[in-house]
């Protein structure tokens, strides 16, 4: 009766042994599901905050554009005053989907127009990003071995090669003209003086402190910058959330 009974609880030490492996695995996954669970809503909160930061940067860089809008709509204005387009609008049906394709046009170039300008402003502080700098010279010297058999085309693929290997070499001189583009731009549009850029001229020299707009001075001001101080902010943002994740 004795060694039947040590027999059994020998087998059942086994049985034993595997249950509490078992739970043991089984508690170990548990919890590591449950530390991996609050990870992946972090992720998710953190992917989720950035974005919003994205969004922010591209309303706000929005604002930037509108002067360059109107850019757009003052020369959309000149179109609609030619005579072919008048005939175009006065078709039935037809000057419908015209007056649409123009309101397409004139803000699809005031946002080019934008897009070009603030481009070559920020310029300097892309090419400043390492891989950015050196991806962009890669690619230059690139071109400068033309790809095309024709001989007039490979002409002109060096030419345009070379302008472009011109234009990086002097990229801050562009940003600069750019700069002063953007803010003759912005100048015409928010006008900060009393009475508008007639009376402005009108008071040279003798412009009075009282007559400048102080808050359309700063919208200006802001409007000039912020595409530079956006790409900055994204940038810091993008780097920022690479390294916490």
């Amino acid at each position: 009766m004795v060694k039947t009974t040590g027999t059994s609880q020998q087998s059942s030490n086994p049985q034993g042994s595997n249950q509490t492996y078992n739970s043991a695995h089984q508690e170990k996954a548990y919890n590591g599901y449950k530390s991996s669970a609050p990870s992946r809503n972090n992720r998710a909160l953190l992917k989720f905050v950035e974005y919003s930061f994205y969004a922010i940067a591209g309303l706000l860089a929005f604002f930037s554009a509108t002067p360059w809008i109107e850019v757009g709509h003052a020369i959309g204005s000149e179109i609609a005053a030619t005579r072919l387009y008048n005939a175009l609008v006065a078709v039935p049906f037809l000057g419908i989907l015209f007056s649409f394709l123009r309101w397409i046009l004139v803000n699809a170039l005031g946002a080019g127009l934008w897009a070009i300008v603030n481009i070559v402003q920020i310029s300097p502080t892309l090419l400043a990003i390492p891989p950015v700098y050196a991806a962009i010279v890669e690619w230059l010297k690139s071109q400068k071995q033309p790809d095309s058999d024709n001989p007039q085309i490979a002409k002109y693929q060096k030419k345009i090669a070379e302008w472009l290997m011109a234009v990086f070499h002097d990229i801050g001189k562009f940003a600069a003209i750019a700069y002063v583009i953007e803010l003759a731009v912005n100048l015409a549009y928010f006008a900060p003086y009393q009475g508008g850029w007639g009376a402005f001229l009108k008071d040279a020299p003798l412009w009075s402190v009282d007559k400048i707009l102080f808050v359309q001075f700063a919208l200006m001001i802001a409007s000039i910058c912020a595409v530079e101080l956006l790409f900055r902010f994204v940038l810091t943002v993008w780097r920022l959330f690479r390294a916490l994740r």
